[in-house]
């Protein structure tokens, strides 16, 4: 007797029936990175924007000259200071100025007269480590990569923020006083301002352009942005939500 011509397939469908599901999370908020360089000639980013605990890259890009693009930038990530900005939404009247760096003892954030500054410490001195590096290419361009800081780090880490990276022992100690400061450039870009000053920044990130060298604006996104924490929807089984026709959705 012959087999049956449907038995194979039965058999599949029986045998994947049988294999457990993998779980599924949503993360409805979560917006997935752009992987091309977001800010101005004064610096870039790799995305535009950022959340909690995520690694920014960071490029000095050069629009004209021979030097490779972040040329500036020291060896490892402890040779820097990043110095952030954040104006958390919707009370734009304050900002936050933190400085993030290997070593909060080598830098001294009282020279931000009448500003408080908030330092972290991230990274190992004379060490690249995830949470603070240094990456050179083989045309010898650098970025720098850095891990933003936790919500338990800032009081109001959600809303436009700016960028700025100094070397560690510069006049200002490499934090950037000014860096959350209104622009007084006609183009309304601190960074271009801070570009002028006697230690200009590195780089410096505020308005973002969707080439660093054309200056055209990224519609979506005109200023880097601080991100909240990606909410954990497997919490979300003790919250009972009323939908029409009993559709549960995020």
């Amino acid at each position: 007797m012959s087999a049956h011509p449907r038995l194979p397939a039965i058999l599949v469908l029986v045998l994947a029936s049988l294999i457990a599901p993998a779980a599924v999370h949503a993360a409805c908020e979560v917006i997935p990175g752009l992987r091309m360089q977001f800010g101005g000639p004064e610096g870039a980013a790799d995305r535009p924007f950022a959340a909690p605990g995520e690694i920014v890259e960071i490029s000095a890009p050069v629009c004209s000259g021979t030097d490779p693009a972040g040329s500036e930038f020291g060896s490892v990530g402890s040779d820097h200071v990043i110095t952030l900005a954040i104006t958390p939404y919707p009370d734009a009247a304050t900002t936050s100025l933190v400085a993030i760096t290997s070593d909060c003892s080598a830098i001294s954030v009282s020279t931000c007269s009448g500003k408080t500054v908030t330092c972290l410490e991230r990274g190992t001195v004379g060490v690249d480590t995830r949470e603070l590096s240094v990456n050179q290419d083989d045309d010898g361009s650098r970025t720098l990569l850095f891990q933003w800081p936790d919500e338990a780090d800032l009081p109001k880490p959600v809303g436009p923020a700016r960028i700025a990276v100094h070397g560690v022992g510069t006049a200002t100690n490499g934090v950037e006083c000014n860096l959350g400061d209104e622009p007084t450039s006609e183009s309304g870009s601190i960074c271009e301002d801070l570009g002028g000053t006697a230690t200009p920044p590195i780089a410096c990130i505020d308005r973002l352009s969707e080439s660093p060298c054309t200056g055209e604006p990224v519609p979506t996104f005109p200023t880097f942005v601080a991100l909240p924490a990606a909410l954990d929807f497997r919490e979300w089984h003790l919250i009972s939500f009323d939908f029409p026709l009993g559709v549960h959705t995020c």
